[in-house]
């Protein structure tokens, strides 16, 4: 897979973890991310891979179905606090406690 970034859950784990307004998480989103984000469409076919991913590691539906995604689109790196994906062989987590 190729190097690559998907950030996961950045509204709800901004609002829920970090006490940031969903406005703020909005214009972050727009300003910074988005112009440099390549945004991937979750299709039919990401089924057999979302239900491997469910089955083989016991993970969480959205998680499963990032990874379908990511694997769909060749990438392996994930910016997110979800710890379960440190479980997943090929895919590497990062965050901001490691770009400081």
């Amino acid at each position: 897979m190729k190097r690559g970034t998907c950030l996961r859950s950045c509204l709800e784990s901004s609002k829920s973890r970090h006490a940031v307004r969903y406005a703020v998480t909005m214009r972050f989103l727009r300003q910074a991310c988005l112009p440099c984000t390549e945004v991937i469409p979750i299709a039919e076919e990401d089924l057999q891979a979302t239900e491997r991913f469910l089955t083989e590691y016991d993970i969480k539906p959205s998680d499963a179905i990032h990874l379908a995604t990511m694997e769909k689109a060749g990438i392996a790196l994930i910016a997110s606090e979800d710890e379960d994906f440190d479980a997943v062989r090929g895919i590497r987590r990062i965050w901001l406690d490691e770009i400081r």
